[in-house]
């Protein structure tokens, strides 16, 4: 438990929250993963919007932007879905925040989109609708969402997750 995103430092305990903190140091020279994972397996056809919201603050990250191959990312959200039945091949789409000190920011690929959070280590306000055609688009069954952090020593975390879904427009 910390300080709520956007509160000082030192808190009363009512004013805590629980954080995900993901943390490797030491120098490490080859990437390494680790996160949580929100297994789902919903038939999501039925909402019109559906939206991921979370904070997210980027502390430290020993490497440039997103890495060599852009999968270097101090926060990660996977999306698995499928798109028509439940009998589908999954497809993944993922979402990288990372700290960009160069002000150029990195090019969305088809599977990944990428959010720089700024230079400093700030809690950063992020909310993404899933329906957006570059992420769920129309598919009907979301089936598992995983927040990760992956590459050589990094440290962040991540607070106030939510998905909602609504069914009118």
């Amino acid at each position: 438990r910390e300080c709520k995103p956007h509160k000082p430092s030192f808190c009363a305990p009512d004013e805590t929250t629980n954080i995900a903190q993901f943390e490797r140091e030491g120098g490490q020279t080859k990437s390494f993963g680790i996160g949580i994972t929100q297994e789902l397996d919903q038939d999501i056809s039925e909402f019109h919007t559906l939206n991921l919201a979370l904070s997210a603050r980027i502390i430290n990250q020993s490497v440039s932007m997103a890495g060599v191959v852009g999968l270097e990312c101090p926060v990660m959200i996977q999306l698995l879905f499928k798109e028509n039945s439940a009998t589908d091949r999954e497809v993944e789409r993922r979402i990288c925040f990372y700290r960009n000190s160069t002000g150029t920011p990195i090019p969305s690929t088809g599977e990944i989109i990428y959010q720089a959070v700024g230079d400093q280590p700030l809690w950063t306000d992020l909310s993404f609708d899933l329906r957006d055609p570059s992420l769920l688009g129309s598919a009907r069954y979301l089936e598992s969402i995983y927040i990760y952090a992956v590459g050589h020593d990094y440290i962040s975390q991540v607070a106030n997750v939510a998905l909602l879904g609504r069914q009118q427009r």
